[in-house]
């Protein structure tokens, strides 16, 4: 009996290699191309006229497909900075291209009306709140907006100053109006008279 489960056994682990081999997949070799980020920004240049200071920390290898890179424009670039975790901001006739995480400090545009910018260009949006305090609504809009982006509210404007790409500033506005919803509140008093009392 102990010779016969000694066999069976045998017989089952020498069929095991076969078996786990022929479930296996053959590797497929994948083959791209890569451009240097450096080459896109200049082409770019090249093509609009813009003036381009690139920051010494912008650096990557691109990834590419369906699209040239001598024929990358303007607003591809900037989708292509974006997943690169950089961006480029305009001031005074000349692009700025720098990592995201400094985007804050610039001088981005502060979106008023209904001016509409580039999905991937950074803007400043300020947002007013009706009906509940603007506070509120920061620890539920955090988790939506990336770490470098900024997210605070000004308590005597009852509003919320939003600095993140068009595309999602659009999407947090757009929650904001389904949640704010109901009856006004009453405007905060934050007069200097107020404050002293």
């Amino acid at each position: 009996m102990k010779r016969m489960l000694v066999e069976l056994t045998a017989v089952c682990l020498a069929g095991l290699p076969i078996a786990v081999g022929a479930q296996s997949k053959p590797e497929v070799e994948t083959k791209f191309d890569t451009t240097p980020l450096d080459q896109l920004i200049e082409a770019v240049a090249k093509k609009t006229g813009k003036k381009i200071i690139v920051d010494p920390r912008v650096r990557a290898q691109v990834i590419v497909y369906g699209i040239s890179s001598s024929t990358v424009n303007y607003k591809e670039l900037l989708a292509i900075l974006s997943v690169n975790n950089f961006t480029a901001v305009e001031s005074e006739g000349l692009v700025y291209v720098l990592p995201e995480a400094d985007v804050r400090s610039m001088p981005i545009p502060t979106v008023s009306g209904s001016k509409q910018y580039d999905d991937n260009e950074f803007v400043t949006k300020i947002i007013p709140v009706k009906s509940m305090p603007a506070a509120m609504l920061v620890p539920s809009l955090r988790p939506m907006l990336p770490q470098y982006a900024h997210l605070a509210s000004v308590n005597c404007a009852n509003s919320l100053i939003v600095i993140d790409h068009f595309a999602n500033i659009k999407r947090i506005q757009s929650v904001i109006e389904l949640l704010d919803k109901g009856e006004p509140i009453k405007a905060r008093d934050c007069s200097i008279e107020e404050a002293k009392k």
